[in-house]
């Protein structure tokens, strides 16, 4: 089975560190970008990213205004915003998802399996 492609973005080493802890026995390679300029620069090189995880406060571009760029590039790519923030519906509609940090790692796990289309 390949390895599904995944991208963080997220500028909080700790978070990140979680998020790739929590992923790491599932069959993915991670992609990591600490803002969401280079988030949005890697989903336009990177055209096997499946999934994107993206925190909403981040430097240079925030994960709003990166997850609307990548959603006129790539409409069917899923992005699940990765947040401590409440997000309003009119922001929502440019993520697929939203997980709430602190990650509980059961949620995370179920939406990227779901996203992924990976077992167990």
């Amino acid at each position: 089975m390949e390895k599904k492609l995944i991208l963080i973005a997220e500028d909080n080493f700790p978070s990140k560190i979680l998020l790739m802890e929590i992923l790491s026995d599932y069959m993915v390679n991670i992609l990591w970008a600490d803002d969401g300029l280079k988030a949005y620069r890697m989903v336009e090189d990177n055209p096997n990213i499946e999934l994107v995880i993206m925190d909403v406060e981040m430097p240079v571009m925030d994960g709003l205004e990166s997850a609307q760029l990548i959603k006129k590039l790539r409409p069917e790519l899923m992005i699940i915003a990765h947040t401590a923030y409440s997000l309003s519906e009119q922001k929502l509609k440019y993520f697929d998802d939203c997980i709430r940090k602190p990650s509980d790692p059961k949620d995370l796990l179920g939406i990227v399996k779901m996203s992924l289309g990976i077992g167990s």
